[in-house]
């Protein structure tokens, strides 16, 4: 176990969050994009990710058609690199979307690459720089599948990583665009399972009656019992459409998502797995066009709508020039983090409109799209977005959280379409906290997937690690907001294999790294 104190907060700020803009030297603009493609496009995604080992931070940013951009992160401020890498083994293909995951155990993020019909990686092979693409999925032959995002974890307990590909939009034929009447049978969602450093196509999953659209998945543990289940939101799942699905693992994957109420009927375009009513259980909420998000509340392992119970609606009245016209809301990405350390979750979304059959620019929807944030309270949450400023409503969709500064406060980074990414900053305040890294077996250095459990006094916990959901993907570290907490009674870790790691009478206000058992022998 290592444990690395931070400084004290010298000039702690009260109250919620006070986000100040700052861009700390990140001068990112992503372009204003309305090239016809064969896929829709999701700009502005974002992952931030420390590609160099040496503890701060760096973020990529969506540049469709090749590599992501790339800012290395120095002290808390950023500096443009250049990433000029080899893409020829993807013959041409367009690249939409990016996340950065460990490998080959090094500790060293590949950055992981999806696009028309393939996924690849690039070796990190240190000092910011990555060796030529590497295929592990590609469709040889027509149709190919839109892949906008990918999902990791360890499917199979045996400790190194598997990585799941929803499948969006088909490409029927090569210089094929969606008319303005777009092209919706659906696609099957890949599941590749990792041996010996390869991947192989192990099954195609589809929802329920027949195989739809989706652009998001989460490798999760439901039922708490120790393996990863899978939940995969479908989009334009109206008018009868398949809704999500949700694979229940018990050594087959077997959807059941009918039966235990989780087949939601939305858009899904991004979610967060946490307790959000306080009952122990984990529940799911995820974006959906209209003027709140939809929550699946786990009660007794059937799901139950909940986001209006929560204070989950999107008070759209109180934010300035939004009209009726400019309905509906178009959230995208969904974080799921105490931000002011009060010891409550709080919760923040990116929004803009959806792509249109030739580009955000043909969209028929309202170029006014709100960021919503909802503040944690006793009672629920709360709407705080336009007294803490963050209501912007230029068209954001990636979002990832991460300690910038290492004081314990996490600022949020969106990601944009048109415009200057957007770096929310987040000074220190007197609430108590925590950040845990994982150190992992050697296919899963980074822990993805595995249960961390964080108890204080009579209040426990709980929470998985992941990597890139839809187009924002978060540093690679829990953050525990502790409120009063003057020390940490116990955190205990479930490794994907199932071996348990436990450290008692910790610090609070501190980075600590817990170790898988095989790191200590």
């Amino acid at each position: 176990m290592l444990i690395e104190p931070a400084a004290p907060c010298a000039a702690p700020v009260a109250g919620f969050l006070r986000l100040v803009p700052g861009d700390r030297g990140l001068a990112q603009v992503n372009p204003a994009d309305s090239t016809e493609r064969s896929c829709p496009w999701m700009p502005g995604g974002v992952v931030a990710s420390d590609l160099d080992g040496d503890g701060d931070h760096e973020l990529l940013f969506s540049a469709p058609p090749g590599a992501p951009a790339l800012w290395e992160g120095v002290d808390g401020r950023f500096v443009e690199r250049s990433l000029d890498v080899d893409l020829s083994t993807l013959a041409g293909r367009e690249v939409l979307a990016q996340a950065a995951v460990d490998l080959d155990g090094d500790r060293l993020p590949e950055i992981l690459l999806v696009g028309e019909g393939f996924a690849a990686r690039l070796p990190n092979r240190g000092g910011l720089a990555f060796g030529p693409a590497e295929r592990l999925f590609f469709e040889p032959d027509w149709p190919l599948t839109c892949i906008n995002t990918l999902a990791a974890g360890d499917i199979d307990g045996d400790g190194d990583l598997d990585l799941l590909l929803p499948g969006l939009d088909p490409i029927p034929f090569e210089g094929f665009r969606p008319s303005a009447e777009p092209f919706w049978p659906g696609t099957p969602d890949r599941l590749l399972v990792q041996d010996d450093g390869g991947f192989a196509l192990a099954r195609s999953l589809e929802q329920q009656p027949y195989p739809w659209l989706s652009m998001h998945a989460l490798f999760t543990d439901r039922d708490d019992d120790g393996d990863l289940d899978v939940f995969i939101g479908s989009d334009r799942a109206r008018d009868g459409r398949p809704g999500a699905s949700f694979w229940r693992n018990d050594g087959e994957l077997i959807d059941d998502a009918p039966e235990v109420g989780a087949d939601v009927h939305a858009c899904v375009m991004g979610a967060a797995g946490r307790d959000f009513d306080g009952d122990g259980d984990r529940d799911y909420c995820v974006s959906d066009l209209g003027t709140r998000l939809r929550c699946l509340l786990n009660e007794g392992g059937t799901y139950v709508e909940g986001a209006s119970s929560l204070g989950l609606d999107a008070d759209l009245e109180a934010v300035p020039g939004w009209t009726q016209e400019d309905a509906p809301w178009s959230p995208w990405s969904v974080e799921a983090i105490d931000l002011d350390n009060d010891g409550r979750l709080d919760l923040a979304t990116a929004a803009g409109p959806p792509p249109g059959a030739a580009g955000i620019a043909d969209s028929q929807f309202s170029f006014h799209q709100p960021d919503i944030l909802w503040q944690g309270t006793a009672a629920g949450f709360v709407d705080r977005s336009v007294p803490a400023g963050y209501a912007l409503t230029d068209p954001h969709y990636g979002l990832a959280s991460a300690d910038l500064d290492r004081d314990g406060h996490r600022e949020l980074i969106l990601g944009s379409w048109g415009g200057p990414v957007v770096l929310w900053d987040n000074p220190c305040g007197p609430g108590a906290w925590a950040e845990v890294a994982l150190d992992g077996p050697d296919g899963n250095r980074q822990g993805f997937g595995a249960r961390v459990e964080l108890v204080v006094g009579d209040r426990v916990e709980v929470q998985e690690l992941h990597a890139l959901r839809t187009v924002g993907q978060s540093a690679a570290e829990l953050h525990f907001g502790l409120g009063e907490a003057t020390s940490i009674d116990r955190i205990e870790v479930r490794w994907t294999d199932g071996q348990v790691s436990t450290a008692r009478d910790l610090a609070i206000n501190a980075r600590i790294t817990l170790r898988h058992p095989d790191r200590l022998r």
